[in-house]
């Protein structure tokens, strides 16, 4: 049996004249008795109208109409409930905190449960989290890169399949992702994001060092200067929706399998912009340079 698609619409305008309306908002007039319209359309809320070829479909009044509704893609065999804010009934981990993980938590209720908060957590511990909790996925929340933690954490989590989403802050933007999840040609691991990225800077070295003053800050348990400084709430609920939106479609199994994105929100403006990323043929991605001390975090910041 069929029924509408889901934002299409058909009412009656006047005497025997109908409007079926796509989700374009493309209006197309239709004409016909009042009475085996109304009864079409009383069905399609009910229990539906016969496909083509059903028995009973050829004799069936309505079947100009119905014919006609299926050609313009109006008809689908089913109409899913929404499912949100994701599959299942297992819990969301999240590891960190800031603005985006309250607007995850915020999001999901019951279903997110935060992992990894007493002291810096090994990506072994947070693995190890993710199993005792029985989540469906992690997500990572940090104020920046944690190169080499996510590198160690990404490597971990690839073994386990287990979907991992990221968000973390460059200067006036969000980042988000690209998702780690098994499946497909177009998947991609931490990896692979990271080496995409060292390949396209202009001075890869000086991104190293960016990324190793960011690790040793992450060792010592230390958040930079205005961590989440202009994240607003609406910024941090895009990116929490982003991260949802992407983790369910992967768990219901209707993700798009061809390629995973990269997107980032300018948190002054909210503007939304997606960039592929694609699997890296060989490893590019170098070991991260060392993480300096402390001291030299210190001497790094009393020189600014």
């Amino acid at each position: 049996m069929l029924r509408l698609a889901p934002h299409h619409l058909l009412y009656r305008v006047s005497a025997d004249d109908w409007r079926h309306v796509t989700p374009a908002r493309e209006f197309h007039r239709v004409t016909g008795p009042d009475e085996i319209i109304a009864a079409v359309v009383a069905r399609l809320e009910a229990e539906g109208v016969p496909g083509e070829g059903d028995p009973g479909s050829g004799d069936d009044p309505a079947e100009p109409l119905v014919r006609l509704l299926r050609e313009r893609g109006a008809l689908v065999p089913a109409v899913a409930e929404a499912v949100r804010p994701l599959p299942g009934t297992a819990p969301l981990a999240i590891h960190g905190d800031g603005p985006v993980a309250d607007a995850l938590h915020a999001l999901l209720g019951r279903r997110a449960v935060s992992v990894g908060r007493d002291g810096v957590p090994s990506a072994l511990d947070l693995a190890e989290a993710c199993a005792l909790t029985g989540a469906c996925g992690l997500v990572s929340v940090a104020p920046e890169q944690p190169d080499a933690a996510w590198r160690v954490l990404g490597v971990a989590l690839a073994r386990t399949a287990l979907p991992w989403h990221r968000v973390h802050q460059e200067g006036g933007l969000l980042v988000i992702g690209p998702l780690q999840a098994a499946g497909g040609a177009g998947a991609v691991t931490y990896a692979d994001y990271r080496g995409r990225r060292r390949a396209a800077h202009r001075v890869v070295e000086e991104l190293d060092l960016l990324w190793a003053q960011a690790d040793a800050r992450a060792i010592a348990g230390r958040a930079p200067a205005h961590a989440w400084h202009g994240v607003g709430t609406g910024a941090a609920a895009i990116a929490a929706g982003i991260v949802l939106d992407e983790t369910a479609a992967h768990l219901a199994g209707d993700a798009d399998r061809g390629i995973r994105h990269e997107h980032t929100i300018e948190t002054a403006s909210g503007t939304v912009e997606r960039h592929p990323v694609l699997p890296l043929p060989v490893d590019l991605a170098e070991p991260p340079a060392p993480a300096p001390g402390p001291a030299a975090i210190a001497t790094a910041e009393g020189a600014r």
